[in-house]
């Protein structure tokens, strides 16, 4: 599934991220691993790239031999400047 995945967002970024949340109202139980190309993911607007990590329990980048763990929180605005 995330092969044709990535192949749609080759064109289009919505497309893959409507059709990834389709596949995770209706996915199997157990552990999914999708694999996402920065290239295509690259491209995408902020917005875009905020939607898609959201679909995902985890987000890891690998290059060459090391693997990044990245942490997306939504923090509350007012929050930040009282803290």
């Amino acid at each position: 599934m995330d092969f044709l995945i990535n192949e749609i967002a080759n064109s289009s970024i919505n497309e893959a991220i409507n059709l990834e949340k389709a596949y995770n109202e209706n996915r199997l139980k157990g552990l999914v691993f999708c694999t996402n190309k920065a290239n295509n993911l690259l491209g995408a607007s902020i917005t875009d790239l905020i939607k898609i990590f959201d679909l995902h329990d985890q987000i890891f980048l690998i290059e060459n031999d090391q693997i990044y763990k990245l942490h997306l929180t939504k923090e509350n605005v007012h929050k930040l400047f009282l803290g």
